[in-house]
């Protein structure tokens, strides 16, 4: 989610919608934290095939900063997040990268559902070449109606080297990496109609 977007959405032809947007380059209306920043992205879905949904997206953000500000030490919240906790005066030029694909499929006794995302970090922080900051995730799952209920069943694993606090990510240029699992297991039912 950005602030003072331009978009654009397509109609929908053979199943195919397409949207773009767009944000200027601005600066925080908050002291002492990122000086410009600007973002770029485009979101592309398919539905022409009966009970199959596809959906892809993918955002560039570009945030700078001089040397004679910088973001608070604290894990401020501002438009990004994955920015807080860079340390003041240290001038940073970065572009983070989003990537997503997903899809479902209604098979009429069950839905089945896959997503992946990718998030990605490069670009200069004090003077260093930062390249190595990324973090990747992928999920899967099923829903199962059975008369007034829903089951459902989902897990999802991945690898990242980001941490809460992205100054230390800068500092370090990401570190180590390390993996990550969840599961979750669901029951709906529904009281009426």
């Amino acid at each position: 989610r950005n602030s003072e977007v331009m978009m654009y959405e397509s109609p929908t032809i053979a199943g195919i919608q397409l949207r773009a947007q767009s944000t200027l380059n601005k600066k925080s209306a908050v002291a002492n934290t990122y000086n410009a920043s600007a973002s770029n992205g485009v979101y592309l879905s398919y539905s022409g095939v009966k009970n199959l949904d596809l959906r892809a997206a993918r955002t560039v953000l570009n945030t700078s900063n001089s040397a004679s500000t910088g973001l608070v030490t604290s894990a401020t919240t501002t438009d990004y997040g994955l920015m807080a906790g860079v340390a003041a005066s240290t001038a940073f030029n970065l572009t983070q990268t989003e990537t997503a694909v997903g899809g479902t499929y209604d098979f009429g006794f069950l839905k089945a559902f896959a997503n992946y995302m990718r998030t990605e970090m490069s670009g200069n922080y004090n003077s260093a070449t930062i390249t190595a900051l990324k973090r990747t995730g992928t999920e899967f799952g099923i829903n199962v109606p059975y008369q007034q209920f829903v089951f459902k069943a989902k897990a999802g694993f991945g690898q990242s080297n980001l941490t809460v606090n992205q100054g230390s990510n800068l500092a370090n240029a990401g570190g180590s990496y390390y993996n990550f699992r969840g599961y979750q297991g669901q029951v709906e039912y529904n009281l009426s109609k």
